[in-house]
């Protein structure tokens, strides 16, 4: 079991059963020895891949009381930070302003993973593995009529990807 996957088994298990903050995983020098946390989020790594980072500061989080009860909530949120994104495309931008709301929408779509008890970097594996599939479909029929997809249009392309993953359900693609 991925390190995730035994994070949120654990936090599966402190949902049912009030515990302490101390009983998270950390990484190895976490803490410094001598040093007063100031925060419950201190012993958290900054090392960690950011979805795991993620998940351990919103565990802690959840258990003082900053958490929603329910995952609807946490969907209303994520429907919150795509209209953010919308008006900050709406207003054209900067990098950074982007670069921030997709942070926010990130860090809400890894909150939701850890409501549903879903491990966010297997979901995106399993997205990525998906989304290849279905492109080199796309190749492959392209590469049947003699094309690629640089000489193929987005509409030509989406209909491709909508046999893929037609081909994909009825188990011709795997």
């Amino acid at each position: 079991m991925s390190k995730i996957g035994q994070l949120l088994e654990m936090m599966a298990r402190e949902r049912k059963t009030p515990s302490s903050a101390a009983t998270l995983p950390q990484a190895s020098g976490a803490s410094m020895p001598g040093r007063i946390p100031t925060s419950l989020l201190d012993g958290i790594s900054l090392a960690l891949p950011a979805t795991i980072r993620a998940i351990q500061m919103q565990t802690l989080a959840a258990q003082a009381g900053f958490d929603w009860p329910h995952i609807n909530q946490v969907m209303d949120k994520l429907a919150e930070e795509m209209q953010e994104i919308q008006a900050e495309i709406n207003q054209g931008a900067q990098h950074g302003r982007m670069e921030d709301e997709i942070g926010d929408l990130l860090f809400v779509c890894v909150n939701l993973a850890r409501h549903a008890r879903v491990d966010p970097e297997a979901a995106l594996r399993s997205a990525n593995a998906k989304f290849e599939r279905r492109f080199r479909r796309i190749e492959a029929l392209l590469t049947a009529q003699g094309r690629t997809p640089h000489d193929s249009t987005l509409d030509e392309m989406d209909a491709l990807w909508d046999q893929a993953k037609k081909e994909e359900k009825s188990g011709a693609l795997r």
